[in-house]
């Protein structure tokens, strides 16, 4: 895990300064703290901050140069099936002088050309140069767990991990994309789209590369052709519960290779807790793991389940209760390290884990995209409900009612009215094709994939998995990578999300059981209380007491809501209305809801960060994350 930078340019005979690309790479030296270097020819420039995770020895560091091609690549990521790999490019004759996973990307290239991309299961962002060719090869993982931020200036292409370490090249790159802006302000999605916070910044979209030549604009082109395509045939419960018990724990494994301390993020949910009991359960013994609790907000709060799974695992447990000294200044150091405003206060409470892991291990797993993968939302209850609906309109019968009508009354049961659409509404939803749920504005990976030729269900969790869960991947990322910290997600093995979305509905939700599979792989794994909850928190954050309990974070929320900024003059004035009622409610101690504090919350980062950027200075080379940093309330385990 690390961060790259680059610089090329149609003026081969020209040399990029060497100041440029050290500014660039030690602005994000966070990500890769342990080496810094740089690789300069006449034309282009190369820059990698190390965080060593994979063959420590310093020939492992990058921008690392093959010796027989003259290639030079600068990677962040893992390859986690880079041994079974060099296996394959050693038996065709291919040398190796590191134990690395970046020299089998060399060497694959080589070997495979770009579809050597897909015979990677792994995360990554890199920049490959071939200089006999004149060329440059960059791509971004099937998912989009590795950033890789890019714009043009002329015929000149910058590159980098996150966008501050661009920015801090001049003011051209630090114009806002106001429409973007508030685009994002009244949805919520920004991390899903090429679009950026910044109007001349691109993001490579997930699953996509681009190969140029000096001067050229790139055209990214997706190479991860899959398309969710429902078997034919049919699989019976215990081939279904076989195949994914196998591939989830492969995907664990894979993902413990590592030359540095492993440890897990745990909630006290169903996802991070099976994984910690069956990482533990295949080696056989206890983890490090990393909990935020709130133990005086029990409407948040999950410290309770933790702490049997704790038992349970024996785990060597760490817990952090955030509190600030100055919620203000940490808003604003969160911004600066997410490149833009967040969605929501959880990100502190993600920030909070990570900084509280720092010095204990160097690498995290976490249960991120197990709810896209498994249909694990509370959300997905009524387009399962519509699944069931429209198989009813195409094959009427006893049966297609009956099962209609045992999925409604169970969901019904489960979760009330809220998440059960009536007859007459899921009949005429059903009567149109399966369409995506939410506005995008700009180009996506959906834009590959169109609706309509998957059932409801599917359709829906197809779009939160290659759309929404780029915003709660961007958060990771920078969350993580604020303290030097790899974060690996199991639940986002390609091979074990081919295959779920390989399966009908009933095996995702059946009933109104969430994450079917899941949880019948964890039935004699995790404690009983945690199999059988049937709430569903998430990874919930009192962020309307924060608001309340910081004067100087009040005051700045109401000068930004009486005040609107030049910027965001063009708002909706309802939407305005609406988030001062809601402030009003919230500075009187009314609760309000998680979907209008998360509003509230977008607003404000929206409005903080675009003075941060009318504010920008060239940031010092150093530890981003320390600045500001909340102070954090250890609890016992």
């Amino acid at each position: 895990m690390c961060g790259i930078a680059g610089v090329f340019q149609a003026e081969s005979g020209v040399n990029v300064s060497d100041d440029l690309i050290w500014r660039m790479v030690s602005t994000i030296r966070h990500r890769g703290p342990d080496a810094l270097q740089i690789w300069t020819q006449p034309g282009i420039a190369l820059g990698h901050a190390r965080l060593s995770i994979i063959d420590l020895d310093s020939r492992a560091n990058q921008p690392m140069v093959d010796p027989g091609t003259g290639r030079v690549i600068v990677f962040n990521g893992e390859i986690y099936n880079y041994l079974e790999l060099k296996e394959q490019l050693l038996a065709a004759g291919y040398p190796f002088q590191t134990g690395s996973d970046t020299e089998v990307i060399l060497k694959a290239y080589d070997h495979w050309g770009v579809d050597c991309l897909n015979r990677f299961n792994g995360m990554w962002a890199f920049a490959l140069y071939d200089p006999a060719q004149r060329t440059l090869f960059c791509a971004r993982d099937r998912f989009g767990v590795k950033p890789f931020i890019y714009g043009m200036n002329g015929q000149q292409l910058v590159f980098a991990s996150e966008a501050k370490a661009i920015l801090s090249l001049d003011a051209f790159w630090r114009e806002p994309n106001l429409p973007f802006l508030q685009d994002f302000i009244h949805h919520a999605d920004f991390a899903g789209y090429e679009e950026t916070f910044y109007a001349r910044l691109k993001n490579l979209l997930p699953g996509h590369y681009f190969v140029v030549r000096p001067g050229e604009t790139p055209a990214p082109r997706r190479y991860w052709d899959w398309q969710p395509s429902v078997r034919s045939g049919l699989i019976s419960d215990i081939e279904a519960l076989e195949e994914f018990q196998a591939l989830f724990k492969d995907a664990i494994r894979l993902r413990f290779r590592s030359d540095v301390p492993v440890g897990a993020c745990m909630s006290g949910g169903l996802d991070s807790t099976t994984m910690v009991g069956m990482a533990t359960r295949l080696f056989d013994r206890p983890l490090s793991t990393f909990s935020c609790v709130y133990p005086d907000l029990p409407q948040v709060d999950e410290s309770a389940y933790i702490r049997e799974a704790v038992v349970r695992f024996d785990s060597e447990a760490h817990f952090v209760t955030p509190v600030f000294e100055n919620l203000l200044d940490a808003v604003k150091q969160s911004i600066y390290e997410q490149d833009g405003p967040t969605g929501g206060p959880s990100v502190l409470s993600q920030r909070a884990v990570m900084r509280l892991a720092q010095g204990k291990v160097t690498v995290l797993l976490d249960g991120q995209g197990g709810d896209e993968v498994m249909g694990g939302y509370h959300s997905y209850f009524p387009f399962t409900i519509y699944h069931h609906m429209r198989v009813l309109r195409q094959k009427p019968g006893l049966a297609s009612l009956q099962n209609y009508v045992q999925s409604r009354s169970a969901i019904l049961d489960r979760v009330g009215r809220g998440y059960v659409p009536k007859w007459r509404k899921a009949w005429k939803k059903t009567s149109q094709p399966v369409q995506y749920q939410r506005p995008r504005q700009g180009h996506t990976v959906l834009d590959k994939l169109p609706a309509g030729q998957w059932d409801d269900l599917t359709t829906r969790m197809l779009e939160d998995l290659l759309f929404t869960l780029c915003n709660l991947l961007h958060y990771e990322d920078r969350n993580s990578m604020a303290f030097s910290l790899e974060s690996r997600l199991p639940f986002l093995d390609y091979r074990l999300v081919q295959f779920m979305f390989s399966l009908p509905p009933q095996f995702k939700i059946r009933g109104a059981r969430t994450k079917h599979l899941l949880y019948e792989t964890a039935q004699d794994l995790i404690p009983p209380a945690i199999l059988n909850r049937r709430d569903k928190m998430g990874f919930s954050t009192p962020g309307q007491v924060w608001f309340r309990r910081d004067p100087q974070m009040a005051q700045r929320i109401s000068q930004l809501l009486s005040v609107v900024p030049e910027a965001l003059r063009d708002l909706a004035p309802a939407h305005l209305a609406r988030l001062r009622r809601v402030w009003q409610a919230c500075l009187q101690g009314q609760p309000i809801r998680v979907q209008d504090e998360m509003a509230l919350w977008r607003y404000v980062t929206a409005c903080l960060w675009l003075e941060e950027v009318a504010d920008y200075k060239t940031p010092q080379p150093l530890h981003g994350s320390n600045a500001h940093s909340p102070t954090a309330e250890v609890q016992p385990a």
